[in-house]
């Protein structure tokens, strides 16, 4: 590029000297045209048109000139980058540790305690005293006293003393351990019953014999009973979060049952269950011992237990297969019984829950287990085994929404020597005592609740059970048995510091054996209510602060003195109030 700019300023130079010398003649002939006669100044000049001039001729160089040179730059060279290592220091400011800042504690008080007195001189007490938060200890002392002292018309109109006396007192101990759980408790309870369900219509009573109507005549034999038992419970259960290792469960209870007749019956129970998961399946099994010896039985029978299962548990599925197997000595007599021992159950997508079960058992019935169903029974009386050879359970259980649970479930029973309670009309003047008897049954029960759930706002709960009796053999009717329990229990917060509740329950069709036209020797069945019976219970209860409430309750709003044993009518309406106070 530069040699051709050079180039071209030469031949500029040159063009113009050419010129220059080419107009210098004309030039001088000019001047001497000015100096002579034909000078310009006499001619005339006529002009046409405007000067345009015009060059006639020229010459234009086409091409520019090249210079080709004959050396050739080659690029051929690597980039070669040699890292070297320079030392260099850092020193950074080291950041202080993060820390969790959770939602503050709520304060935990150690105890509680209760007060309520009511209508028919009745007293409820209860108190509670435990330690507050801790993550390997729990323990807790308790108490509880009811009692009532009010007067109501039995089977004879008689306007009698039909009181009561329920004490409780107990402690109990937890203690966890990286691998183990080890619970502890003493419990001592004492009840005490008046028999003010006495019929003395056709009875000869004994000259001078005075009917128990009023408490200080409830002194005499066969008129008072008071149930005394001393419970002790242990158990110590693994806690091994290796799937590999072997799970452990053991439980040793002990119950002594005494009474004012200076009856006495122990109670002794061992249970041990051992399971290892293997894969996916757990293999495990139940062994157990049950001792019921007394002093009013002459023979006492021990029970043995063996039941070896299979188990498969994930978050959707469970299912176990086992053999439940027990056996029972008396002397030289034993029985050995084998029951399935199967339960099955599907999680679909977390609404609905089938399940199923089928199973069987010899159930002993000792006496502080039988004294706490029916308090009104004979002294020392001995309940025999119920066989229960099968048992079948179908039932749903699932949501509906996440405030709408239910479950519904179906049952059949097939057992023998199932005891029904009836009056004993034999050797007790009063006739107001309870003995058994026993038949073989097969009957279905159904069983159905529906909760609801709003939180604090609002909680239902409504439940019913129905049971039908397909077969009884050796009695008339299930004694004392209701063909349909149905249920009602609602709560409700009606301003921020006072909530509402309400239960109710509807019993239907129970029988009980009686005498016909007050003749003991002939017994006939007979419905213990023309209606149903009907209890309905309202309680309010007022925060007045954070420690203290006040409690109102209202029992037996339909009024009925109905029956839940034959001939031992309850109180009927009856007022309690007191308060709830924590500490």
């Amino acid at each position: 590029m530069k040699i051709q700019n050079k180039m071209t300023k030469l031949i500029n130079k040159f063009g113009t000297a050419i010129i220059v010398v080419c107009l210098l003649p004309f030039v001088t002939m000019a001047q001497q045209d000015e100096e002579g006669d034909g000078s310009i100044s006499d001619q005339q000049v006529t002009v046409i048109t405007e000067y345009t001039p015009v060059i006639a001729n020229s010459v234009r160089i086409e091409k520019l000139p090249e210079i080709k040179d004959t050396f050739d730059v080659e690029i051929d060279f690597d980039y070669d980058i040699y890292s070297k290592q320079q030392s260099t220091t850092y020193n950074p400011e080291p950041l202080k540790a993060a820390t969790l800042k959770g939602e503050p504690k709520v304060t935990m008080e150690n105890g509680y305690a209760r007060l309520l007195l009511g209508s028919k001189l009745m007293i409820n007490a209860d108190l509670y005293y435990n330690n507050t938060r801790s993550s390997n200890l729990n323990w807790g002392i308790y108490g509880s006293h009811a009692s009532g002292h009010g007067k109501l018309d039995n089977m004879i109109r008689d306007d009698v003393y039909a009181g009561y006396n329920k004490n409780n007192i107990g402690t109990f101990g937890k203690r966890m351990y990286p691998e183990a759980t080890i619970y502890g408790s003493l419990d001592f309870r004492s009840t005490k019953h008046f028999f003010y369900g006495y019929n003395t219509e056709g009875v000869n009573l004994e000259n001078g014999f005075i009917r128990p109507d009023t408490k200080s005549n409830f002194t005499g034999d066969n008129q008072f009973q008071r149930y005394n038992t001393l419970s002790a419970r242990t158990m110590a259960k693994s806690r091994f979060y290796n799937p590999k290792a072997m799970n452990y469960d053991v439980r040793l209870n002990y119950d002594l049952w005494f009474d004012v007749e200076q009856n006495m019956a122990h109670y002794l129970d061992f249970n041990l269950n051992l399971n290892k998961r293997i894969k996916k399946e757990i293999v495990g099994a139940n062994a157990g011992l049950v001792v019921t010896p007394a002093n009013y039985l002459s023979v006492s029978p021990l029970y043995v237990n063996m039941s070896p299962y299979l188990a498969h548990y994930t978050d959707n599925f469970k299912l176990k297969l086992g053999l439940h197997t027990r056996s029972r000595f008396m002397e030289d007599s034993s029985a050995y019984h084998f029951y399935p021992d199967i339960y099955i159950e599907h999680n679909i997508a977390d609404v609905i829950l089938p399940y199923a079960s089928f199973s069987g058992n010899l159930q002993e019935n000792p006496i502080h287990k039988i004294s706490r169903i029916n308090p009104y029974i004979n002294d020392a009386l001995n309940v025999s085994d119920v066989n229960i050879k099968q048992h079948l359970t179908l039932g749903f259980k699932g949501r509906i929404s996440d405030e709408v649970q239910f479950n519904l479930n179906g049952h059949y029973v097939k057992a023998e020597n199932q005891y029904f309670f009836v009056n004993d009309y034999g050797n007790l003047p009063l006739r107001n005592r309870f003995s058994v008897e026993y038949t073989d049954v097969e009957m279905f029960k159904f069983y159905g609740e529906l909760n609801f759930d709003f939180g604090h706002n609002f909680n239902l709960r409504a439940y019913g059970h129905y049971k039908l009796f397909t077969s009884l053999q050796d009695i008339e009717k299930p004694w004392h048995v209701p063909a349909l329990k149905c249920g009602l229990y609602a709560r409700k917060w009606i301003l921020p510091g006072l909530n509402v509740s309400a239960d109710a329950f509807v019993l239907i069709d129970r029988y009980a054996l009686v005498p016909e036209n007050n003749n003991a020797a002939s017994l006939v069945p007979e419905k213990m209510a023309p209606a149903p019976a009907v209890d309905v219970n309202l309680k309010a209860e007022y925060a007045v602060n954070q420690q203290l409430n006040a409690v109102l309750e209202l029992n037996n709003l339909a009024f009925q003195n109905y029956e839940i044993w034959n001939q031992y009518p309850v109180y009927g309406f009856h007022i309690m109030m007191g308060i709830n106070y924590s500490f």
